[in-house]
């Protein structure tokens, strides 16, 4: 009970904390972002922050309409990618269990409600959240997370119809809604905004990997280069285990040098990586950001865009784009150029790193929860 109550009190400004540092980094309390899939379906989010309240609204409206393919997203890889991101954006914990994240699903079905809190919420049969705290006498709503909202729009991409293809969206858009949401609060330069997943395999068998990229600059990090970011934490097999085990070899696998965004904090480099078939094999891509290039922040360059390529054992070179499966003979190879991430700040801006946190800069330092996981997996 008592370590209980403690998270009640560090948590219950979270709202307030996140609508300061945001207000005062834009000077406005409506944040807007849209970012567009390979395909052209936009993602579109209005922020409306209240200070006061420590209250927030994440409006999807003007999102695209559920595709015809599988990158549609279910409500919950929204609702989790903008834990996610609030959890990136805090400076302390934020403990994931079942009462942090209620869902609350209007009766005309025209929205969906997210509201975090620590405490239990109970709905009237006009589904408007009542929320009622545990301890009695105490006032209504103390000790709780304040409300954040979400409204996605029913037959769009991020809440599709209960038959839509959806492998994809837990996979890609779910990295493309973290990008539209860190663009909205201006926090750095987007990642590689993919997991690039790569299938292949014959009757007997299969196998599939996802390959590292580049992550965005920050006001105070240049970006990695061949790492996963946000949505995964998936490690490539090893290259000795690839060549013995399957019928293929590991011709060529590196940073792909030059590929993160030019700016004051450079963005992470992707990878280039060459698999050369021995047997007759389906090779299947699933990737994003092919067309439209990571982002950069506050003058900051974009990263490059990816690439798959074939290249038949005659030396014809083809252009697989972002999403195929095709049929690779002995002798073929297939190259995947991974995307980098942005940059931030101008490449012209030649202050010192004293500097860096004034001006139209943001103070915003990585911490929180997700930052200490990251650093426990890096230190192993």
């Amino acid at each position: 009970m008592r370590i209980a109550r403690t998270f009640i009190g560090i948590h219950s400004d979270l709202g307030e904390e996140i609508a300061a540092n945001a207000i005062a980094k834009t000077r406005s309390p409506i944040l807007k972002a849209t970012e567009y899939m390979d395909n052209g379906t936009p993602i579109t989010l209005k922020i409306t922050l209240d200070e006061r309240e420590g209250s927030a609204v994440f409006d999807f409206t003007g999102t695209g309409v559920e595709v015809w393919g599988n990158l549609n997203a279910p409500r919950a890889i929204t609702l989790s990618a903008l834990i996610y991101c609030l959890r990136c954006m805090v400076g302390h914990d934020v403990p994931l269990n079942q009462k942090l994240v209620n869902i609350i699903k209007p009766k005309s079905l025209l929205t969906t409600v997210l509201r975090t809190k620590l405490c239990r919420c109970e709905v009237s049969h006009e589904s408007e959240a009542v929320v009622k705290n545990s301890n009695a006498g105490e006032k209504e709503g103390s000790g709780c997370l304040t409300p954040v909202s979400v409204i996605i729009p029913p037959g769009s991409i991020l809440d599709p119809s209960e038959g839509a293809a959806v492998v994809g969206g837990n996979v890609l858009t779910s990295q493309r809604v973290v990008d539209v949401v860190l663009k909205a609060f201006q926090v750095c330069g987007a990642s590689q905004g993919c997991m690039n997943n790569l299938t292949l395999g014959e009757e007997s068998w299969g196998y599939y990997e996802t390959v590292a990229g580049g992550s965005g600059a920050g006001p105070t990090w240049a970006g990695a280069g061949g790492v996963h970011t946000h949505m995964t934490n998936t490690r490539i097999t090893d290259v000795e285990i690839v060549e013995r085990r399957y019928p293929m070899l590991v011709a060529h696998f590196s940073l792909r040098s030059g590929s993160g965004g030019k700016g004051y904090r450079v963005g992470g480099d992707g990878v280039t990586r060459e698999l050369v078939f021995r047997r007759t094999v389906k090779v299947s891509v699933l990737t994003e950001r092919r067309v439209f290039q990571p982002y950069g922040m506050n003058g900051g360059e974009a990263g490059a865009r990816g690439l798959n390529l074939l290249q038949r054992a005659d030396g014809r070179l083809i252009n697989l784009g972002g999403k195929t499966t095709i049929t690779a003979y002995p002798g073929d190879k297939y190259i995947m150029n991974s995307p980098g991430g942005g940059g931030y700040g101008s490449p012209s801006d030649v202050r010192t790193s004293d500097e860096a946190g004034n001006g139209q800069y943001s103070a915003y330092l990585e911490r929180g929860s997700v930052y200490e996981y990251r650093m426990a997996q890096e230190s192993v």
